[in-house]
């Protein structure tokens, strides 16, 4: 599995309009609306088995340790962050850019111009 961040080449994301997930049993389309807490679980049988959320995140300056159990794809709508691994490996995106944080990825996360990002995270429960 990669654990480095991955940026992207193309907006926007393509999704099949009819893509459906089960939930307990329903079915659930694309663009249904994710609740309160903009989280979407999804279930296997009734349990489960992994939980999708997504919105919108701005920070001001700072620089932290991160170390993510979760896919996260990032949009940067305004500013600029750089993602350090623990192996030194540094990424820098700005307005615009669209990435990938795979779950694995461990460093720093560091916003050098105050931002605004669109996310959406994956995190497949165990």
């Amino acid at each position: 599995m990669r654990s480095e961040v991955v940026a992207g080449t193309t907006l926007p994301l393509q999704i099949p309009q009819q893509q459906i997930q089960r939930r307990a049993g329903k079915a659930v389309h694309v663009g249904e609306t994710l609740g309160a807490a903009g989280m979407l679980p999804l279930f296997d049988e009734g349990a489960m088995i992994c939980q999708f959320f997504a919105g919108r995140w701005s920070s001001t300056r700072g620089k932290w340790r991160v170390r993510y159990t979760e896919n996260e794809l990032c949009v940067m709508m305004a500013g600029r962050v750089v993602l350090t691994g623990d192996d030194g490996a540094a990424s820098s995106f700005g307005a615009g850019d669209a990435f990938v944080v795979p779950a694995g990825f461990s460093g720093t996360w560091e916003v050098v111009v105050d931002c605004t990002k669109i996310y959406a995270i994956f995190e497949k429960l165990t």
